[in-house]
């Protein structure tokens, strides 16, 4: 049997924390990527909202547009998942 090792609390609870207080490189560049996608999401909604709803594809000639398609593309993907559970 081996004997039992006594640590101090100081020495457990870096050990058990190190993971909340320590952030690696990688963590960061990906919330940067992240924020930048945002920050071009929110750039192209204001874009359509500044230049009309045109900018989507929903002119005369194209009635159905992005907004109906995206809707109608997730209605059928949902449909396929509980088809398949």
């Amino acid at each position: 049997m081996q004997e039992r090792v006594f640590l101090p609390n100081k020495q457990i609870n870096d050990d058990l924390l190190k993971g909340s207080f320590e952030t690696p490189w990688w963590y960061l560049a990906w919330m940067g990527l992240f924020a930048a996608l945002t920050a071009w999401g929110i750039f192209a909604f204001g874009y359509a909202i500044n230049k009309g709803l045109g900018v989507t594809g929903l002119n005369r000639p194209i009635m159905w547009g992005f907004f109906l398609t995206d809707f109608i593309f997730w209605v059928g993907i949902s449909h396929a998942g509980v088809m398949l559970s």
